[in-house]
């Protein structure tokens, strides 16, 4: 075998080598951010996307907020859709990661993701990985209760009700032309609208717009309509027996087009900010 070729293998050998090494020592330390809400759902539900977290090879001075330009800085991402982040990197040693600061938000801390409100984390030979470094946080003020809202038939609440008394459920009259109505949660507060077009080629597109921080909850089905060809039966409607539309909607708004009917239930699953009565 000639000398440049043996200088050939002994190269891409140690090529090889180096390539193993450097992927059995990576590291990185990951974790998520999530909301806590306090409308009686887990925050593992509420992922928080967009969110800045730091890596520092110190402790960030304390009062101090942390950024680029505070000693020890080594890196930030931001979180992702699913609210995780990660940092990856090659060297051992003592990290501490924080989140960024964000005004009128509060960090859960005192032994909840993470107690002293940042990690310390030590990386190894033996501890290459590090998960869980979640961050949970909540809107100041704000907090969440269940409520179920009904489409009204315009501008005052408990008009046409299915029933007189015992249920509250309430349905609209749709006379063939576009209208918007309110919708009441909980019999009597105002958290949006919803807005019938005008048919087309028998169809009717339905707006729904919540306001005031109201939002659809996080249930399955959070939206249901029933259509009816006639004034709806004069007993307790069934939402979940409703068959003209049934969708899982998240946010404050959606639009939906439905089969024209001369009267419409419209039945909601909304979170309600705590201070609105």
């Amino acid at each position: 075998m000639r000398s440049i070729d043996r200088i050939m293998i002994f190269l891409l050998a140690a090529v090889a080598i180096i390539c193993c090494m450097s992927v059995a020592s990576a590291c990185e330390i990951c974790g998520y951010k999530y909301e806590e809400v306090c409308d009686g759902t887990s925050f593992v539900k509420h992922p928080v996307s967009g969110w800045t977290i730091y890596l520092f090879n110190q402790p960030v001075p304390a009062g101090t907020v942390p950024g680029p330009n505070v000693p020890g800085y080594l890196a930030q991402t931001t979180t992702g859709v699913d609210g995780k982040y990660c940092f990856k990197f090659d060297n051992y040693g003592k990290y501490y990661v924080y989140e960024e600061v964000r005004s009128g938000w509060s960090q859960l801390t005192g032994g909840l993701y993470p107690a002293t409100s940042f990690y310390v984390v030590t990386i190894s030979s033996s501890y290459r990985s590090a998960t869980g470094k979640n961050f949970v946080n909540k809107k100041n003020d704000i907090c969440y209760r269940g409520e179920t809202a009904w489409a009204a038939n315009g501008n005052i609440p408990l008009v046409y009700r299915y029933v007189s008394k015992g249920n509250w459920a309430t349905y609209t009259k749709y006379e063939g032309t576009k209208k918007t109505v309110k919708i009441y949660a909980g019999q009597t507060i105002d958290v949006g609208t919803a807005t019938f077009s005008a048919p087309v080629n028998g169809k009717v597109t339905i707006t729904i717009n919540l306001k005031n921080g109201v939002s659809f909850a996080d249930v399955k089905e959070n939206l249901k309509i029933q259509g009816y060809a006639a004034v709806p039966p004069a007993q307790n409607p069934a939402p979940g027996k409703f068959t003209t539309y049934k969708g899982t909607i998240s946010g404050s708004s959606t639009t939906v087009t439905v089969p024209q009917y001369a009267y419409y239930g419209i039945h909601l699953d909304v979170k309600v900010p705590c201070s609105l009565k």
